[in-house]
């Protein structure tokens, strides 16, 4: 027993190590009772949690078979879509190149056409992009998988599972940044709201132009409901709502877009806090996956054939309510992103950590927080069938972590469908 012990407390002790777990104090009441609101025992998935794989994608699930195991792995290299280069990168369209790099015009107010075109079905409405026909109307649904045939064509589906919530391209998959609910979407600077957008970033809706940071939209289950919308601040604007709480708080659907005016210096850091909000126009929210990405910017559009790499930035999440760190990525080959489960009412702050300019004279990013919404919790885990002999149906393997351990030295038992490899019984490190 005394043994099991201590190997509990050296795995902590290593896990702590690495940044991503915290343990509190022996006999402290956060050792007992969770703070509300803080970051328990969650999974998260880092850009620098898929580069540590190495290419070594073994204990990835679910695959058929091992030729789509190692092609899958070929994407995950630094020059793949998860790269500089690639559709989070610094020529993607969430960079200063990308559609959201130029504001438009504010002459117009198109929100009052927007009720129009809703009221006739339009974007916002149940046929649109977040609404029960759009692409995430099945999301949380069991993967069915259909092995290829003999001779017949590759087979793609496993690793495009990948891209949901715990994979390993969970960065570009449709809760992400790159989805519906995230800046390219309906709720964002281009969105179906069309209510512009103020010198600051926020936005001004109906005849009146009133400060508007919620949207009534078409939702999965056929039913309207209440989104956040997604805004795009400058970086004093989002950094001016750091200190705000309540309803004055920031949430998590926005990015925040940096000039040369900002002057970044390398070893310099920028915080922005924000709130996973418990209400959104009195509609209670649950638990939600929470995506962080630090596109780096400030490249010129030929660069891209040169490969010319952009400014290198270290991603940090901590826990304002118990001051821990949640997750560190530090990879200095790609893009940096975290993506982890939150409870409503999770307090963060987001780091920004210009670690090497690469020679660039006004290096820059851009910074996206997507929260998914309480309405998709799909980890790629079906319990139904995880204790069934169909154990290819979730998503598993060492890139996934576990957030923090519970109490000094207990390792928490993980979920049925499991956030560790088969067989490992303490957290990643």
């Amino acid at each position: 027993m005394r043994r099991a012990l201590w190997c509990l407390r050296v795995a902590a002790s290593v896990a702590a190590g690495a940044g991503l777990l915290a343990v509190a104090p022996a006999g402290s009441a956060a050792a007992t009772e969770p703070v509300p609101g803080s970051v328990q025992s969650e999974p998260v998935v880092t850009a620098s949690s898929v580069a540590a794989l190495g290419g070594d994608f073994s204990s990835v699930e679910p695959f058929v078979v091992e030729l789509d195991r190692s092609w899958c792995a070929s994407l995950h290299n630094a020059d793949g879509p998860v790269g500089y280069f690639g559709p989070i990168g610094a020529w993607g369209p969430l960079s200063d190149l990308g559609p959201l790099g130029r504001d438009l015009p504010a002459a117009f107010n198109w929100s009052d056409y927007a009720s129009w075109l809703t009221a006739w079905g339009g974007p916002m409405r149940d046929s649109g992009p977040l609404g029960s026909g759009g692409p995430l109307a099945a999301y949380n649904r069991p993967i069915q998988w259909f092995p290829p045939q003999p001779g017949g064509p590759h087979n793609f589906a496993p690793c495009g599972v990948q891209l949901k919530t715990g994979g390993t391209s969970a960065a570009l998959g449709p809760l992400g940044p790159l989805g519906p609910v995230g800046p390219l979407g309906p709720l964002g600077p281009r969105g179906g709201h069309l209510c512009p957008a103020g010198a600051d970033g926020s936005y001004l809706c109906g005849a009146e132009e009133v400060p508007t940071r919620t949207y009534v939209a078409g939702g999965r289950e056929g039913q309207d409901r209440p989104y956040s919308l997604f805004e795009k601040y400058t970086k004093a604007f989002a950094q001016s709502l750091n200190d705000k709480v309540g309803d004055e708080a920031n949430d998590t659907s926005f990015m925040v877009t940096t000039t040369p005016q900002d002057d970044e210096t390398a070893g310099g850091t920028d915080t922005y806090t924000f709130t996973s909000p418990e209400t959104v126009r009195g509609v209670a929210q649950a638990s939600q996956w929470l995506t962080v990405v630090v596109t780096p910017t400030g490249m010129r559009p030929d660069q891209w054939a040169t490969r010319t790499e952009p400014a290198d930035y270290r991603l940090t999440l901590r826990d304002e309510n118990t001051g821990r760190v949640v997750a560190t990525s530090d990879a200095d080959d790609r893009v940096n992103w975290i993506q982890v489960r939150v409870p409503a009412g999770a307090r963060l702050t987001a780091a920004v950590t210009l670690r090497d300019s690469r020679g660039l004279a006004h290096p820059g990013y851009n910074l996206t927080v997507t929260g998914s919404t309480d309405q998709f919790q799909y980890i790629g885990c079906n319990p139904a069938l995880a204790a069934s002999d169909d154990t290819d149906t979730y998503i598993r393997g060492d890139h996934l972590r576990m957030t923090l351990i519970q109490g000094t030295s207990t390792v928490g038992t993980p979920p049925a469908c499991g956030y560790f490899s088969p067989g490992f019984d303490s957290p990643i490190g």
